[in-house]
């Protein structure tokens, strides 16, 4: 009895056009008593003659199955060419040939593959132009901070330091007059370059030129008023040429903005007691040596005030002072002795 096969969907086999080699070799009916299997002659002819035109409908498709695979190849190397199977079995002779051609191929290539090569080299190009540059280390981006500031053109005062600079090292070498020439420029260069005015001055007084370290003191001075180190060169000048109510004048001037510099204070009073103004010599020590207490000379120089002012035992004391600091310059030594020796006898 036939089985109705219409309405079933299509199986795996019908839509290749093929049956299994079981199926054909064995089409089989049951019989309608018992339910026994039979072969039906009729049933074998037909599963023979299906079992030929399947099989030479799907040759294709299993030699297509059949083909060696390319041999995959690790990440970023390119894929080896494909061979089908029968260029694998060709002699190696032949293979030259095939590879010579592909060569060619190659070489002349087509002009759209020609312009397709330049359109991606531009996007290349382009994407690496416009690719965000990576930030550099703090090291590196200093090293080019400093090498732009290093091309910038210099400022006066940037300009000025320099020559400051190289004057010093001038002088330190021994080459006054070139040391002289890049002070000066220094000075040109920011008139209130303090440094350069007393490193010049300095340079004017060591050569004997004292009248000229006087004029460049001066000017100093008005370029940059009130500046105590300028007003003490100034005024220690003016006592080694003997113009003591100068250098009086100059360093009362400048008394309000040197109230901390225990220095100017004892040159303050050194002027004050050869002035003849004993009393306020005494007082400008005090106040130095309020500040630093173990400076020897200035025990000495109140000593001579006090002595001076006929106060013997405050001279006394200040003397006595003197000697038990360990800065008392040698020379001084005899000297102090000597004048304390006088004052313990007048305190008899």
């Amino acid at each position: 009895m036939k089985q109705n096969t219409a309405g079933k969907p299509q199986s795996l086999t019908a839509v290749l056009g093929t049956t299994p080699v079981n199926d054909a070799a064995s089409a089989v009916a049951k019989s309608e008593n018992g339910g026994k299997e039979e072969i039906i002659p009729q049933q074998r002819e037909a599963a023979v003659a299906t079992r030929s035109i399947s099989t030479k409908a799907t040759r294709p498709l299993l030699e297509a199955t059949t083909k060696t695979l390319p041999t995959p190849k690790p990440p970023g190397l390119s894929p080896p060419p494909t061979e089908t199977v029968a260029m694998q079995r060709q002699p190696v002779a032949e293979k030259p040939e095939k590879i010579a051609k592909a060569i060619a191929a190659r070489e002349t290539l087509p002009q759209n593959a020609v312009a397709n090569t330049k359109r991606d080299r531009g996007r290349e190009r382009t994407a690496l132009v416009n690719k965000p540059i990576a930030k550099l280390s703090p090291r590196r981006s200093s090293e080019n901070a400093a090498l732009q500031k290093e091309t910038r053109p210099l400022t006066r005062e940037q300009s000025a330091e320099k020559a400051y600079r190289e004057g010093k090292r001038f002088l330190h070498n021994g080459r006054l007059a070139e040391a002289e020439e890049k002070l000066r420029s220094a000075i040109r260069g920011n008139p209130r370059h303090t440094l350069a005015w007393e490193a010049w001055a300095g340079l004017l007084i060591s050569n004997g030129r004292l009248i000229d370290a006087e004029i460049a003191l001066e000017e100093a001075n008005r370029a940059v008023p009130d500046n105590a180190r300028i007003v003490q060169m100034l005024a220690r000048l003016y006592l080694d040429q003997g113009l003591n109510h100068q250098a009086l004048a100059l360093l009362e001037q400048g008394r309000g903005s040197a109230r901390n510099n225990p220095d100017y204070s004892a040159l303050l009073g050194v002027v004050y007691q050869r002035t003849g103004k004993f009393w306020e010599a005494s007082d400008a020590y005090k106040h130095a040596l309020a500040q630093r207490p173990r400076e020897g000379r200035w025990w000495l120089g109140m000593g001579l005030a006090l002595e001076s002012d006929e106060n013997w035992q405050g001279a006394q004391r200040a003397y006595s002072r003197a000697l038990r600091t360990d800065n008392l310059p040698s020379q001084l030594v005899p000297y102090t002795k000597q004048r304390l020796a006088v004052v313990r006898q007048s305190v008899r």
